[in-house]
């Protein structure tokens, strides 16, 4: 039961601080319309980071437009039901469906309510067009990713005799 309420929990927080970020973000910074976004507004931060608002309504990360957006997501939305069901009681599949849930519903709010997903999170130093613009989700997302197959990796290791591995059923 902790572990179920800890997973809705960070699903939660994901949810509320990428949702507040980009209401920051509406408020704060001007949309740049580019290409080239090396012409838009950018708050320079560190290194390669900066600020710079930017919409994304084709569909997942640019790329999946029409007609594969909705069977994707439906796909998605089935696959993220599975992995849900199965992660109960193991805490590091848990960690990756919470972050992978937070992140997929941060975006699909932010879409259902400015009809396009939100990014502002520059990552490409002044004045270059190549590098890429996402969001908390985002990140959310490829986080969860990675805890997915690393927790994948963990527990296939631990289930193959002679890796020297803890035994399968102590992997949480």
């Amino acid at each position: 039961m902790i572990r179920i309420a800890a997973g809705i929990a960070i699903t939660a927080t994901v949810v509320l601080v990428d949702l507040a970020s980009k209401g920051l973000a509406h408020a704060g910074l001007r949309e740049c319309a580019g290409p080239p976004v090396s012409a838009c507004d950018r708050v320079d931060l560190a290194g390669p980071f900066g600020l710079l608002r930017t919409t994304n309504d084709v569909g997942a990360f640019g790329v999946v437009g029409d007609p594969w957006l909705w069977p994707l997501l439906a796909l998605s939305v089935v696959g993220l039901g599975v992995l849900l069901r199965w992660s109960a009681g193991r805490t590091a599949f848990a960690l990756a469906a919470a972050l992978l849930v937070g992140g997929f519903v941060a975006n699909l709010v932010d879409r259902a309510i400015w009809g396009s997903v939100t990014d502002f999170i520059d990552v490409r130093g002044t004045g270059s067009d190549s590098g890429l613009v996402l969001n908390l989700a985002d990140i959310a997302l490829a986080a969860g990713g990675l805890a997915l197959v690393m927790a994948v990796w963990r527990t296939t290791r631990a289930a193959t005799p002679g890796t020297g591995a803890p035994d399968p059923a102590a992997v949480p």
